[in-house]
C-alpha cells in the first residue's frame, strides 16, 4: 500500500507542474504553487485600474466670449466698434458643438456660432448679429488627443440687422457662405469633461447688394472659454 501511495504522489505532482505551465501560457501569469509541499497559496493581486481619460463616441460643447468684428459694404470695411461708436453697447460671441468622435484625435460634427452687438439708442434697440452654421472638424495633434487642438469648417452664414422701436420692429437678413479656422487648448477635468480656451476666426460672403449699401462680407474673431462633454 505504501508503495502504491508513493507511486501516486510521483504521478500527481509532476502533472500539477504541467498544468501550471499550461495555465501560465494561457493566462499570461504564474499559477500559485504550494511551497515545500504545503502552506497557503499566494493571494491574488488586484487588477490595476487605468486613470487615463478617453473620449466617448459623441460630444457636445458650448463656448462664450467676445472679440473684434467688421462688415464690408462693397469696397468699404467698417468695424462694429465704428458702427456703434458713441453708444452704450455690448458685444458677445457664443458657439455650440455636437458630433461624433472618430478616434481620440479627431472629432467631426456641427458647429453653430454667432457674434452679436446690441445698443439702446433713443428708446430703440439696435442689434447686429453674424451667424455661422458649419460642418466642422476638430483635430488634436498631440498623442492620445490631449491638450492642443485645431479646427476648421465651412457652411452657411447670415448677417441680421434687428431694430426695435416704440412704434414697431424691423429685421433684415442677408444669407451667404462662410468658414471658420481656429485653435485652442482643452484641459481635462474628470473622466469625460473638458474646459477649453479657443480663438476662432469666422469669415463669410453675403448676398447684399453693393449698390444699395448692403453688406457683402464680414468677419469676427471669437476669443472664448468653453466646455466639452464626451
Amino acid at each position: 500500500m505504501r508503495l502504491l501511495a508513493i507511486s501516486l504522489l510521483t504521478l500527481v505532482f509532476p502533472a500539477r507542474a504541467v498544468w501550471a505551465h499550461d495555465l501560465h501560457d494561457e493566462l499570461g501569469h504564474a499559477v500559485p504553487h504550494d511551497h515545500d509541499g504545503g502552506g497557503e497559496p499566494s493571494p491574488a493581486q488586484p487588477a490595476s485600474v487605468s486613470s487615463d481619460k478617453s473620449r466617448g463616441s459623441w460630444y457636445i460643447g458650448f463656448g462664450l466670449g467676445s472679440g473684434p468684428a467688421s462688415l464690408t459694404f462693397g469696397s468699404e470695411t467698417t468695424s462694429y466698434g465704428e458702427m456703434f461708436e458713441g453708444t452704450d453697447s455690448m458685444r458677445l460671441s457664443l458657439d455650440f458643438h455636437v458630433g461624433g468622435t472618430i478616434n481620440e484625435q479627431l472629432l467631426v460634427g456641427f458647429m453653430g456660432a454667432a457674434l452679436r452687438q446690441q445698443a439702446n439708442v433713443s428708446g430703440s434697440t439696435v442689434a447686429l448679429q453674424h451667424n455661422q452654421y458649419l460642418a466642422a472638424v476638430t483635430y488634436f495633434p498631440l498623442p492620445e488627443g490631449k491638450g492642443l487642438f485645431v479646427r476648421g469648417g465651412a457652411g452657411l452664414s447670415a448677417i441680421v440687422l434687428d431694430i426695435t422701436t416704440p412704434f414697431g420692429s424691423f429685421t433684415d437678413t442677408k444669407g451667404g457662405f462662410g468658414f471658420v479656422a481656429g485653435a485652442g487648448y482643452a484641459f481635462w477635468i474628470g473622466e469625460s469633461f473638458n474646459l477649453t480656451i479657443s480663438n476662432d476666426f469666422h469669415y463669410a460672403r453675403f448676398s447684399g447688394d453693393e449698390d444699395l449699401g448692403e453688406p457683402t462680407a464680414g468677419w469676427f474673431n471669437a476669443i472664448q472659454v468653453g466646455c466639452m462633454w464626451y
